[in-house]
């Protein structure tokens, strides 16, 4: 008996806790091409630009 009223209040708590709605993702314009430059930030694509990092550092 006991474990049927923990197993029941497990439960109920289970359904107040548990969100009404799921959380919706946001979704990013992917048909803008873009790259990272040498400093980790995120930039519009340039392929005059484009950081060459063994070309850079002597390799």
């Amino acid at each position: 008996m006991q474990f049927t009223v923990i197993t029941i209040f497990s439960f109920i708590a289970i359904a107040i806790a548990s969100p009404l709605q799921l959380a919706g993702r946001d979704v990013d314009d992917a048909s803008t091409p873009s790259m990272t430059d040498a400093q980790g930030n995120v930039v519009s694509f340039d392929s005059a630009n484009v950081n060459q990092a063994a070309k850079n550092s002597g390799m």
